[in-house]
């Protein structure tokens, strides 16, 4: 979910409402309860929509609930809370769950059962999305005592359904069961038709995660269906009957699947739920491309159109993973290798880093299989290659005959060859002017300020590091090797960057393989290469190639040779070489009329 800068109009309402707090502070000395209470209510209502505005609401809130003055602790609570709320949905999963804990911290939430239930419950599902099962398992059954010890029946289904969920999750199948069925007794025994009909729901998808568990699944999915279908909860109906076709499409009953999806896209499109309307046309596309029916190639494109139109008009911003793995998909079967890759390139441009985690093993997966069809089609093409060229090779053999002709071919490629060799060095010249990695560097103020940041972070003995400081981490390595040169010293080790950084050794090698997709030694040689180009070019007639070699800080000539000529395309003595002939050609095209003046 992209979140955009907020129109004049909301800025001039936060302006306004900040100036009013403001002057509630200066005309009485202090906000009172009623006057929070207010903004609290006034932040939460603009959730999820407006999250910038309720964010600064919300800091508003806390400050003045911080105040000693204030005669409870409950608005402090609360502006915890809504800050969990505001972050869960900017995906700030560890910053939610922070302030849910600080929310069960104050003295509101032992008093109130109610609220510390909710914090927990929230909490939960924001330790889920970090990884953190067994935290988040802690949280939902913490969440499940306050709601028994109220009686609070709904508040203790939806706890019992969030751990049967998460147990799921961590494939935990037959604790899922158990709880599953625990819930719909429970539910039963209060007559709660609509819990009824989602512990339906849920048994019959846990129940299809296993092949020995089918049987019992299709059952379980048309009791749910027809509970909501009787308590006129279409929405919810349709939900249910999306999840049982998809159990077909496990069980490769595609025509019947088909039949569930076509006659919930005509009550959908009857009922106006754009977003149903585009997941249908989504799970239609997938369940053509699983069939894999050849005439079935435009009917796909059609469904994946329809699916992204109604995405875009219902603003669906969930569904645009499974939707960029279908296009992959589609595109792989009509066999275009150029508007693939363009798209697959587009996809890794717009797809931000929690997503990509959550996208990147089915991608590899759809490239990898694209892959292969690609080596198939080169490998048809090169044999039809091979046979051309042994029609070119006759046609030469004939030419060459001719000797004027091929004086003139050999002639040709000569000039050709030069000119590769020309823009070769010339290239090479301007890497030799710049650093051998696009690092983007900032400016060294914020630099180090980032660095500064990132060693206060932790303890630098700890053996594993957040991967999400890895950018930073990798910008500082590089400023250290650009700045201080360290790479010009032969003995330079990853041990003396660690010391130089000071972090361990596991955290710097992950940070320079996953940023720079490149090991250490292989890092510090392209600097040292770099160096090397541009001593050749400075000092090459002063020093010899194994001087020049120490200076730039290798120590053995053998791996100085293979590494300038695996980087450059030249061996050093034919870039001292080339080198020198560009010299004495720019020194014969000087005028000396310009020189004596």
């Amino acid at each position: 979910m992209k979140i955009h800068g907020l129109p004049s109009v909301t800025a001039r309402l936060v302006f306004l409402v900040l100036f009013i707090c403001t002057l509630g502070y200066q005309g009485q000395g202090q906000a009172t309860d009623a006057q929070l209470h207010k903004l609290y209510v006034r932040a939460k209502s603009m959730l999820p929509d407006d999250l910038q505005t309720a964010d600064s609401l919300a800091a508003v809130l806390l400050e003045g609930a911080s105040d000693k003055r204030i005669s409870s602790d409950s608005l402090k609570a609360q502006a915890y809370y809504l800050l969990g709320l505001i972050q869960y949905y900017k995906a700030r999963h560890l910053l939610s769950a922070d302030y849910y804990q600080r929310a069960l911290e104050t003295k509101h939430a032992r008093q109130h059962k109610q609220f510390a239930e909710a914090c927990l419950n929230n909490l939960g599902v924001a330790q889920a999305q970090q990884g953190n099962f067994q935290e988040a398992l802690k949280a939902y059954y913490g969440s499940l005592e306050l709601a028994e010890d109220s009686g609070d029946s709904t508040s203790i289904v939806q706890s019992w359904i969030n751990i049967s969920l998460l147990e799921a999750y961590v494939k935990r199948y037959d604790k899922a069961i158990a709880i599953g069925k625990r819930v719909l007794n429970f539910a039963s025994k209060q007559r709660d038709s609509i819990n009824m009909a989602l512990a339906h729901q849920n048994l019959a998808v846990f129940y299809s995660y296993r092949e020995q568990t089918w049987p019992y699944a299709p059952a379980h999915y048309q009791r749910a269906a027809k509970l909501l279908q009787q308590l006129k909860l279409p929405a919810y109906m349709i939900g249910c009957q999306l999840d049982y076709a998809n159990f077909l499409m496990l069980k490769k009953a595609y025509s019947q699947a088909e039949d569930i999806y076509q006659e919930m896209l005509s009550l959908s499109q009857e009922l106006q739920l754009d977003d149903k309307i585009a997941l249908i046309y989504q799970r239609l596309a997938k369940l053509k491309l699983d069939a894999g029916t050849a005439g079935d190639i435009r009917l796909i494109g059609f469904y994946l159109n329809e699916s992204g139109e109604f995405m875009r008009k219902s603003n669906t911003s969930i569904l645009e993973g499974d939707y960029d793995m279908l296009m992959l998909r589609y595109l792989a079967r009509i066999n275009d290798p150029r508007l693939f890759d363009s798209t697959l390139m587009v996809i890794n441009m717009e797809t931000d880093d929690t997503r990509m985690k959550q996208t990147l093993s089915a991608i590899e997966e759809i490239k990898l299989k694209y892959d292969v069809d690609k080596l198939e089609f080169q490998k048809v093409t090169l044999e039809k290659g091979i046979v051309q060229k042994n029609i070119i090779i006759g046609v030469i053999i004939i030419a060459f005959l001719i000797a004027l002709v091929a004086i003139a071919i050999i002639s040709h490629l000569y000039r050709e060859q030069q000119k590769q060799l020309n823009t070769l060095y010339k290239l090479n010249e301007q890497l030799a002017q710049r650093r051998p990695l696009d690092a983007n560097l900032p400016a060294p103020e914020s630099l180090l300020v980032e660095e500064a940041s990132t060693e206060d972070a932790g303890d630098e003995d700890t053996e594993e590091d957040d991967s999400s400081s890895h950018p930073a981490l990798y910008q500082i390595i590089l400023h250290r090797l650009e700045t201080k040169r360290l790479y010009i010293d032969p003995l330079f080790s990853i041990h003396d960057l660690c010391n130089e950084l000071k972090r361990n050794r596991k955290v710097i090698s992950k940070c320079i393989k996953e940023q720079g997709h490149i090991s250490f030694t292989v890092l510090v040689n392209q600097y040292r290469i770099n160096e090397a180009r541009r001593l050749i070019r400075e000092k090459g007639t002063e020093h010899t190639l194994n001087e020049i070699a120490e200076m730039a800080g290798f120590n053995n000539r053998i791996t100085f040779y293979r590494c300038f000529k695996d980087s450059t395309g030249f061996s050093p003595s034919a870039y001292l070489d080339r080198v020198r002939q560009e010299t004495t050609s720019a020194y014969a095209d000087t005028d000396p009329a310009d020189e004596d003046q």
